[in-house]
């Protein structure tokens, strides 16, 4: 099993949780690409951790282009793309491997999330269906699996977080990779979408179980809060222009209703709400004035 899985891992000012990460993976094939350039970080990590093929220093090349450059140096049958603040050991990685064998015409396996010792949400409809008319029955469906967090047994989804994602080496390249269009945000649901047009299977495994801290995989400063908020916002609509979906209403009716939040929360004194609908703003309006 080990030979047939290497682990790709983007780092980006990930110095807090990354050697609880490799302490569980320590015997896995590893590639690692460090957008924050750590050369301290990469000494104390290659001193302690084995089994790493290739250990880049980079400037912020973006998460895309990071990870399509180390998977230019795999080799293996199978890939896992691992943030550095999820947990998942070799006994949950096999339960994912083995959810190849079990199905068939599988793009891509995520195990279970758990946050704060509670099981969390890894599925998901693709964005752009959010907003199509849904009849009774698909409504109380919605609200039922929004509110039932816990699967019990493998499910389909649309996308599932790229937090923790098995696929195969031969359909992440049939893909086309990861969108480098994309600079954070929504990779992942991009990625899922190019599978599904491949009539290819997105599965949460119920028994494979791994720990998320979300948001934690980095040490932020103010300025990458400010970048990592617009560019959250600004992504989505990156993702529909490529997808070719129809965004107009979408992005009038977000701009409408961010600027009476910020308004809204400016008035009633809560400023952080406020400057966050703002930062939002200024996503939408970055990505109209670029395209």
């Amino acid at each position: 099993m080990l030979s047939k899985i290497t682990i790709i891992l983007v780092l980006y000012k990930s110095r807090k949780n990354v050697f609880r990460c490799l302490k569980l993976i320590n015997s896995f094939n590893k590639i690692i690409i460090d957008n924050s350039n750590d050369q301290l970080l990469k000494n104390k990590i290659e001193s302690k951790f084995k089994n790493i093929n290739k250990y880049i220093l980079s400037k912020n090349i973006g998460y895309p282009k990071a990870v399509n450059k180390c998977f230019s140096y795999a080799s293996s049958e199978y890939i896992l793309l691992l943030s550095p603040d999820c947990f998942i050991n070799s006994k949950n990685i096999k339960i994912l491997l083995n959810t190849f064998k079990k199905y068939k015409n599988v793009g891509l396996v995520s195990p279970s999330l758990y946050v704060n010792k509670k099981s969390a949400p890894n599925y998901s409809f693709f964005p752009e269906k959010i907003f199509i008319k849904r009849n009774k029955i698909e409504k109380s469906t919605l609200k039922l699996l929004s509110k039932n967090n816990k699967i019990h047994g493998d499910c389909c989804s649309d996308w599932v977080w790229g937090t923790c994602s098995l696929i195969p080496s031969s359909v992440f390249r049939e893909a086309g990779l990861l969108e480098e269009k994309l600079w954070l945000y929504y990779s992942d649901v991009h990625l899922c979408y190019k599978l599904k047009k491949l009539n290819l299977s997105i599965i949460q495994s119920y028994k494979a179980n791994a720990i998320h801290l979300v948001g934690k995989s980095s040490n932020y400063s103010f300025l990458d809060f400010l970048n990592s908020t617009i560019d959250h916002k600004k992504s989505e609509f990156i993702y529909y222009k490529i997808i070719n979906y129809k965004y107009y209403k979408i992005l009038i009716f977000q701009f409408l209703d961010f600027f009476q939040r910020f308004i809204f929360n400016f008035v009633k004194i809560n400023f952080k709400k406020s400057f966050i609908n703002f930062l939002r703003i200024i996503a939408l309006l970055t990505f109209i004035l670029k395209n």
